[in-house]
């Protein structure tokens, strides 16, 4: 009778240890988030690190948050393999240890839910890891993370993650409702955006673009082409990415300068009700590639 309890008393302490030992390693959590993310697959459509805006190092990428924690990037060839999850104490299960903060602790403690992100190679990826503070979710299409910065406000970083539409969006339907934004635009790894904050772009169904500051107008036209070549934008035939044969394709035959920066045989990236993303490649340095983020205005 005596060996009977002592077994039973080992069992439960057993049971009862490896269960909070479980807890303390994996925190769980109810956050209705993780079923808003864990659905389909996402794009990463804007990142800043201490107010340098990096979405280029993520454009080629799909992400993937599956249900066991497991972050996955894949850009078609390759993947990159990460982790994620929510907790709600301030803390992130060991998955992610903010070293730059004084003893390890999170820079907005008010703010207990954080959604954790870990990458452990390669650098650019790990620069995304980080207890993010959950800003903002849109539609369940669009998730807004940010991470303070308790020493300066002016660092904070973003990250924003928008569902990729399924099925896909037809490109001119979208482009030519509403009113538009250039919410980023790098030339050559150089942010030009500051040219074109102050413009609202309009896009006719008649291929017109209309971009207006209130005092001064620039009108130009666009052109989706399926055969690498346009009659709008020139020299033709000179796509350095060919194996994309779709281009959506800006003209402006005005004289501001400025305008014909962003003139050019663009590839479709991304294109949801609200955001579009184009990319233009340098086959010889494909660092110096150009991105264009248009948001639409509420």
């Amino acid at each position: 009778m005596k060996n009977y309890l002592f077994i039973v008393v080992i069992t439960l302490f057993y049971s009862v240890f490896t269960s909070c030992s479980a807890d303390k390693a994996q925190p769980q959590s109810s956050h209705p988030i993780i079923d808003v993310v864990t659905q389909g697959t996402w794009k990463l459509t804007h990142y800043s690190d201490n107010g340098d805006v990096e979405t280029r190092n993520f454009i080629d990428y799909i992400f993937t948050f599956r249900a066991d924690n497991k972050l996955i990037a894949s850009n078609g060839s390759s993947e990159v393999i990460g982790n994620w999850n929510i907790t709600e104490d301030n803390g992130s299960g060991d998955l992610y240890t903010d070293i730059s903060s004084p003893n390890n602790t999170d820079d907005t403690p008010n703010n207990p839910v954080d959604f954790n992100i870990k990458f452990d190679a390669p650098l650019i990826f790990k620069g995304v890891g980080d207890d993010w503070d959950i800003e903002e979710i849109l539609s369940n299409n669009e998730i807004v993370l940010k991470d303070g910065n308790a020493d300066d406000a002016t660092r904070t970083d973003y990250v924003t993650f928008e569902k990729i539409p399924s099925p896909s969006l037809d490109f001119t339907s979208v482009i030519t409702q509403g009113i538009w934004k250039i919410f980023y635009y790098e030339d050559h790894r150089v942010d030009q955006t500051a040219n074109f904050t102050d413009y609202n772009f309009t896009f006719g169904t008649n291929g017109s673009i209309l971009a207006t500051n209130g005092t001064l107008s620039e009108s130009g036209n666009w052109i989706i082409t399926q055969n690498n070549s346009s009659n709008l934008y020139f020299p033709a035939l000179s796509d350095d990415s060919p194996n994309n044969t779709t281009d959506c394709n800006f003209y402006f035959p005005a004289s501001n300068i400025t305008f014909h920066d962003i003139q050019d045989d663009w590839d479709i990236v991304f294109v949801s009700n609200n955001t579009i993303i184009l990319k233009d490649e340098v086959a010889l340095d494909p660092t110096l590639n150009d991105y264009i983020v248009l948001k639409k205005l509420p």
